[in-house]
């Protein structure tokens, strides 16, 4: 095995772990997932090279990498919570209101980038801080965009 450890300032990649262990970086890849195709002897020493080299794979590049391998549209698309405060439901809907038109240009972006975007009215009967912080993560919200409020003494306490 070559000495593949990098300098202090940069993360280990794959790409250090197949030059220690002498093997592909899509070995090293296969043998992290649990591929019954690496044999035991190279399995043995790219883990060896992991904890030599304190390897730790980065969760959002795992998670693009699985998207990619399925070769498949996604079931789902990601959400983004557009949350109002407006004292009625649909208040800030006013014609010639200007809420509309920051959430006209959220919803086109949001679309543009591969999301929805999704409404949230914090008055709703029943929502709570906690309630919303329960329903945000149950749905896997993945941001928020808070739309401009009335009052300038309006809190957003969420445990998310």
């Amino acid at each position: 095995m070559s000495d593949a450890i990098p300098p202090e300032n940069r993360a280990v990649t794959m790409r250090d772990v197949a030059q220690l262990a002498g093997v592909d970086p899509s070995t090293v890849s296969l043998c992290l997932r649990g591929s019954p195709l690496v044999k035991p002897s190279t399995r043995q020493r790219i883990m060896e090279a992991v904890a030599a080299t304190g390897y730790r794979p980065n969760p959002l590049v795992s998670a693009l990498m699985q998207y990619r391998r399925k070769r498949k549209a996604p079931d789902a698309v990601e959400v983004l919570a557009f949350v109002t405060s407006h004292p009625e439901r649909d208040g800030w809907r006013k014609p010639h209101n200007v809420f509309v038109r920051f959430y006209l240009g959220a919803k086109a972006r949001a679309e543009q980038r591969g999301y929805r975007l999704e409404e949230f009215w914090l008055h709703e009967k029943g929502i709570t801080p906690e309630r919303f912080s329960q329903i945000l993560f149950t749905r896997n919200i993945k941001g928020l965009l808070l739309a401009p409020t009335t009052s300038a003494s309006a809190h957003l306490h969420l445990t998310w």
